[in-house]
């Protein structure tokens, strides 16, 4: 049974007790609620980040348990490949890393160079789809924003999911950077600001949309990728954040707090440096470190169905995109046959482990498997002129057989 100063965590806990375990819910609260009023107990600091952990300690029992009866919760299959494969590739440890090391590096899905392009000048992207063959630079754009959106909307529940299994533990928060020296600079990570961060951005979001007119009918943080996209007016948003956090009393706090809790080479020799109006905060970044993970053996293969998952919701946003004209007329600016050949030049050059058998079941697969068919049936196009692009019937015994063998290798429903 459950012994007194001890440090056991939920799933311990449950498992000794002999009760079902739940991941999550209804269940889980109403078995915390049971333990926690069964004991006296404390949470044990973590002596890495000096923050409780979310294990236990029990000093003193005061009543039997009693297991209650409720309702589990499932996790959807949008993100158990990601939670698995964070559980085959992660090694544990406490530095806060950026999506960008994370996807890039740490779990090798993205390539780095082309999950940073989107970001570049206009001129700089239609040279990069020039000499990559993607005819529309939009396209590419659009396309990396997407999957930055996705990938770190797996990455996040993927893990929230590990956490509420007790499989996880892991810190969401942001990385800082400020002035310490003429030259020199320092660095740390917290947790606590990610609401003050939050609310000043929403806010000078929502006054430069109304000085901009950025985009009608946006607000708030969905207006960044716009904001970032444009040189000045990032330099304005990120000059205004810097600004805002300075002058926001209970934002210095924190970020001195958690300077006070970083070992840093500066507090060593020359007396720890906080924020202030000589030691202003120069840039800041969202950063994720995860603590503890329960590894699982690896599974060859679940990297392409990562990028699949993504690949699927990528493209069926790309589809569903609406521009609007002045007349108030909206269409989407893609076609999944038209620019079929783009999305795939696209996803070669992005995902790191590219499935060429992917199928999202669209008829953009359909678009690029039969690309030889394309090509025969356009082939007297450029000996007649036809505007049509297609034969009107074969012109021989033999075409009407390659015909058939290349409708056949389509599969043509």
């Amino acid at each position: 049974m459950i012994e007194l100063n001890k440090e056991y965590t939920y799933k311990q806990i449950v498992e000794l007790l002999g009760w079902k375990y739940y991941s999550g819910g209804n269940g889980k609260k109403a078995q915390i609620k049971e333990i926690e009023s069964s004991f006296e107990y404390y949470h044990p600091i973590n002596k890495k980040t000096h923050k409780e952990k979310k294990s236990y300690i029990f000093t003193k029992q005061l009543k039997d348990l009693v297991e209650p009866k409720h309702g589990g919760v499932r996790n959807t299959n949008y993100i158990q490949p990601m939670m698995d494969y964070l559980r085959m590739k992660v090694d544990m440890g406490y530095d806060f890393k950026s999506f960008t090391t994370w996807f890039c590096e740490d779990l090798d899905l993205l390539n780095k160079d082309m999950y940073d392009i989107a970001y570049k000048s206009e001129d700089e992207i239609a040279l990069f789809c020039q000499e990559k063959g993607i005819s529309k630079p939009q396209l590419l754009s659009e396309y990396i924003s997407k999957t930055k959106h996705h990938i770190k909307d797996m990455f996040r529940k993927s893990l929230n999911a590990l956490a509420k299994q007790d499989m996880a533990e892991f810190y969401d928060g942001y990385t800082f950077r400020y002035k310490v020296g003429m030259k020199s600079r320092g660095k740390f990570d917290s947790d606590e600001l990610n609401e003050i961060i939050q609310r000043i951005e929403t806010d000078i979001c929502n006054e430069m949309q109304e000085t901009y007119n950025l985009a009608p009918s946006m607000k708030g943080r969905q207006l960044l990728f716009l904001i970032y996209s444009n040189k000045s007016y990032k330099d304005e948003f990120d000059e205004k954040k810097y600004e805002a956090l300075m002058a926001d009393e209970s934002a210095v706090k924190l970020m001195n707090k958690a300077i006070d809790e970083k070992e840093t080479e500066f507090g060593d020799y020359c007396g720890r440096k906080y924020i202030d109006e000589e030691h202003p905060l120069i840039s800041y970044w969202q950063s994720v470190a995860i603590y503890q993970i329960d590894g699982l053996e690896y599974d060859e293969g679940i990297e392409k169905e990562v990028s699949n998952n993504i690949r699927k919701r990528v493209r069926r946003d790309i589809f569903n995109i609406k521009w609007k004209t002045k007349t108030g007329y909206s269409y989407c600016p893609y076609d999944s046959w038209e620019d079929a050949t783009d999305i795939v030049a696209i996803e070669k050059l992005l995902f790191t482990h590219f499935d060429e058998d992917f199928d999202d079941g669209t008829s953009l697969d359909l678009a690029v498997l039969d690309n030889e068919l394309k090509d025969f049936l356009l082939d007297d196009v450029s000996q007649n002129g036809k505007s049509d692009g297609f034969m009107e019937i074969p012109k021989s015994p033999e075409d009407e057989e390659e015909l058939n063998r290349l409708f056949d290798r389509v599969s043509i429903a």
